[in-house]
């Protein structure tokens, strides 16, 4: 297991080495990074605390993304295990874990299939991910909702192959929190899985879980600061991660250029806005927990406005550029 040193290292490291690259972002996309950052959480369904983590990853599937992708805190201890498993076509999935923070649902899964091996082999196949369809949903309070399918070409489940024809990964999805305010039933389907650019097995995989609501343990900062149409609405803090939340003028559309930067007395120097989801005058920007200490500084701006040799991984070029920001005192 990772010492918190060994990972915050890690983390920064990684973070410093996508940082230009993640720029080219996809609206409406939880990209990569984010989908990793939920090994840090907590499952509640019914069983006991995940402390192991050896084979089987049944139970301990985000510990395994956690330790094997670099990512997130030292939270897997929280974890319950759900367990559930389908099999179809001969290929087994299971529900490893769930847990709902109050706004982002986390699935993991362990995947076993004879066939990922002729597949790895013959493709040296080395992304951190794998591509499936599901149809998702949850019930809540007698009310159906559906869950935001991610583009499968962006993300799919993020994790790692521990073996030749096993895959451990998982699913993150966003909800708006004032729609769920109890406990609820998710329901997913899964009709396909595959490598992505490989074949696509069809088959059949439902799975129906109870998931706890931790809703209460959500804490909610008001900014409300605005300047040209531009605002910084408010953050919300749950154990694991601060979501921002912005508005602006719908002058973005079909266009990378809004930018939300997030800096923390850990990171004072790198940006940890590490994914975001933007419609056309609204947005969300996820940091994940382990890199939030007691301050966050948020700064907007327009991408267009830099000059040439201007970059956006350098602050004091964020700090000059900024239409608004907000600095916030963290309890």
């Amino acid at each position: 297991m990772k010492t918190y040193e060994e990972m915050a290292e890690s983390v920064l490291r990684r973070i410093k080495e996508n940082e230009i690259k993640r720029r080219r972002r996809q609206r409406k996309v939880v990209t990569a990074l984010f989908a990793v950052i939920a090994s840090v959480l907590t499952a509640v369904n019914i069983g006991s605390p995940v402390l192991a983590r050896n084979l089987p990853f049944v139970g301990s599937a985000f510990a395994y993304v956690q330790d094997n992708l670099d990512f997130s805190g030292l939270y897997s201890k929280y974890a319950y295990k759900v367990g559930d498993k389908a099999e179809n076509n001969g290929i087994s999935i299971t529900m490893s874990e769930v847990f709902f923070d109050g706004i982002n649902l986390y699935v993991s899964y362990v995947i076993e299939n004879d066939k990922f091996q002729d597949e790895l082999e013959r493709t040296d196949y080395h992304m951190k991910q794998l591509d499936y369809h599901a149809d998702s949903y949850i019930m809540c309070d007698g009310i159906r909702h559906d869950l935001l399918y991610k583009d499968t070409g962006i993300a799919g489940l993020e994790g790692d192959f521990p073996d030749e024809r096993t895959f451990v990964g998982m699913e993150t999805y966003y909800l708006e929190e004032e729609d769920i305010i109890s406990d609820f039933k998710l329901h997913v389907s899964i009709d396909s899985v595959g490598l992505f650019d490989g074949v696509q097995e069809r088959g059949e995989w439902v799975f129906d879980v109870e998931v706890h609501n931790d809703k209460d343990k959500l804490e909610t900062y008001e900014i409300n600061l605005e300047n040209e149409g531009h605002s910084i609405d408010k953050v919300v803090v749950s154990p694991v991660m601060a979501t921002v939340y912005t508005s602006y003028p719908d002058i973005y559309k079909g266009t990378v250029r809004y930018v939300v930067e997030v800096y923390s007395d850990v990171s004072p120097d790198m940006n940890i806005g590490l994914s975001g989801a933007y419609a056309d005058t609204d947005g969300v920007t996820r940091i994940p927990g382990n890199l939030i200490g007691k301050r966050l500084d948020i700064y907007v701006l327009d991408a267009a406005s830099l000059a040439d040799g201007e970059k956006l991984d350098q602050r004091d070029v964020i700090e000059r550029k900024t239409i608004v920001s907000a600095h916030v005192e963290l309890n």
